[in-house]
C-alpha cells in the first residue's frame, strides 16, 4: 500500500514508486527503474524529471436529432496529453518540496487553451502523520474524480469535471488521522488568477475515510464528501462539458447567466476486491440565481472494473484515492471496464441540456509505462424537446515515465 509520503514520476499527486515486477515485459519499454534523464541530487536542491504522453483518435457516429443539436461532430486524432513535470526537495529538507509542470492540451488545463503550467508549488509536510500543506497553483480538494490521476482510472476521460476545477492558485491542507490513518481531511481557498480583480475566491472540503482495508487481497471500501464553493465570474456563471471525449462538442451548456455563486456537495465511493473495483459518484450544484429560480444542477457516474489478471489499483491513506495499477505478468494487465453516467443541466428557467451515456471497453496495461485502451459509447443528448443519439470509439495509447 502507498505511503504517498513521496514524489513518484508520472504521477500527479505523488505515490510511492511501485515495486519493481517479477519479470520483463514482453512489450517493448525501458527497463523498471530506468532513466532517460540523470536526477539531480545537491547539498540543497533535488530534482526528478517525469513525462506524460497520451493519444487519441476518436470517431463518431450521430444521428439527425443529434447533428441538430451539436453539429456535426467529426472524427479526429489528437494529441491528449503531453506533459513534462519536475519534482524534488529543497534546502536539505524533506518536509519541503516543490512541483513545476507543463501541459500541452492536458486533462488539467482549460479546453480553451492548447497549454499551460498545471503545477507551480510548494508542500511543506509537517509531520510524520501527513499534515502537509500545498501553496501555488495547486489541484483543488473537491471531487474524487478531479483529483485522481486520469491516466491512472479504468475510464478514459472526466464526464462530471464541470462541477469541479481542477487546478487553481491558492492554498490547501490535508491531515491524515485514525488509529489506522484511514481518514483523510483536508480544505483549500483559491482564485483562478493573482491579485484581487476579476472573479472571487472559491474554497473547497473534502472528508474521506477507509471503512476497511485489506491490503495483501487488494480488498477495501473508500467512502467519502466533499463541499466546493464556486465563485462567480463578475456577477455571472456557467456550466458546460464534454460526454466523455475531449473532441466533442459541448453537449451541455448553459451559456452565461447571472448569478452570486454556487455550492457544490458531493459523495463517493470506491470498492476494490483483488481486480474487481466499483468506483461512483455524484455532485449536485446550487446555484445563488434568484432571477432564474436558483437552479439545480446534477451528475454523477458508475464504473466498474475487472483486471483479468488479478492486479488492483493500490490506496493511497495519505491522499484518499486508489493509485496506478501495477501490472505483474509478463504479458501485463489485460482490464474491462464499463461505466454509466448522467448530466443535467436543467432547472429553473435555465436550459443548458442533459445527457445520459453508456460506454464499455478494455485496457491493455502492457508495463509499468505503457497502456492501450479502446472505449466504444453511446450519448442520449436532450435539449428544447429534441433527443439525439450519437456514438463514439476512443482508441488511446499513453506512456507515463
Amino acid at each position: 500500500m502507498a505511503s504517498g509520503a513521496a514524489a513518484a514520476p508520472g504521477d500527479d499527486e505523488g505515490e510511492a514508486p511501485p515495486p519493481p515486477p517479477p519479470v520483463r515485459f514482453a512489450f517493448p519499454d525501458l527497463a523498471v527503474g530506468q532513466r532517460l534523464l540523470p536526477d539531480l541530487a545537491l547539498q540543497r536542491f533535488t530534482a526528478r524529471w517525469s513525462a506524460e504522453m497520451i493519444t487519441d483518435w476518436t470517431g463518431f457516429n450521430q444521428d439527425a436529432q443529434s447533428v441538430a443539436l451539436h453539429g456535426v461532430q467529426n472524427d479526429r486524432f489528437e494529441v491528449r496529453s503531453a506533459r513534462l513535470q519536475l519534482t524534488g526537495q529543497i534546502w536539505d529538507n524533506t518536509r519541503l518540496s516543490y512541483r513545476v509542470a507543463a501541459q500541452y492540451r492536458g486533462f488539467d488545463i482549460d479546453p480553451q487553451r492548447n497549454w499551460d503550467v498545471t503545477d507551480l508549488s510548494a508542500t511543506w509536510l509537517f509531520n510524520s502523520a501527513g499534515t502537509r500543506v500545498n501553496v501555488g497553483q495547486i489541484r483543488e480538494t473537491f471531487s474524487y474524480e478531479t483529483l485522481a490521476s486520469t491516466s491512472s482510472m479504468p475510464q478514459s476521460e472526466r464526464v462530471i469535471g464541470l462541477f469541479a476545477a481542477s487546478r487553481n492558485i491558492g492554498i490547501s491542507a490535508t491531515h491524515v488521522f485514525g488509529k489506522d490513518r484511514d481518514w483523510t481531511v483536508s480544505a483549500g481557498i483559491y482564485r483562478d488568477s493573482f491579485g484581487f480583480s476579476g472573479s472571487g475566491t472559491g474554497a473547497t472540503a473534502r472528508l474521506t475515510h477507509l471503512l476497511w482495508d485489506e491490503s495483501d487481497a487488494g480488498r477495501y471500501l473508500h467512502v467519502g464528501v466533499g463541499w466546493r464553493h464556486r465563485p462567480d465570474d463578475d456577477g455571472v456563471i456557467r456550466y458546460r462539458g464534454r460526454p466523455g471525449s475531449n473532441v466533442a462538442s459541448n453537449f451541455v451548456d448553459t451559456g452565461d447567466f447571472a448569478a452570486q455563486g454556487a455550492n457544490h456537495l458531493g459523495v463517493e465511493g470506491l470498492w476494490s476486491n483483488g481486480g474487481m473495483s466499483v468506483q461512483g459518484e455524484y455532485v449536485l450544484a446550487l446555484v445563488s440565481a434568484p432571477e432564474r429560480g436558483n437552479p439545480m444542477f446534477q451528475g454523477f457516474y458508475v464504473v466498474g472494473s475487472w483486471v483479468l489478471t488479478g492486479e488492483n489499483r493500490p490506496y493511497d491513506r495519505s491522499a484518499g484515492l486508489a493509485r496506478r495499477l501495477t501490472p505483474t505478468g509478463r504479458w501485463g494487465a489485460p482490464e474491462l471496464m464499463a461505466r454509466y453516467s448522467a448530466v443535467d443541466l436543467d432547472s429553473g428557467s435555465v436550459r443548458g441540456g442533459s445527457f445520459d451515456r453508456i460506454e464499455f471497453g478494455a485496457n491493455w496495461w502492457a508495463t509499468t509505462r505503457w497502456k492501450w485502451g479502446a472505449v466504444a459509447g453511446r450519448t442520449w443528448s436532450r435539449q428544447a424537446g429534441i433527443r439525439g443519439r450519437t456514438d463514439s470509439l476512443l482508441l488511446r495509447g499513453q506512456w507515463v515515465y
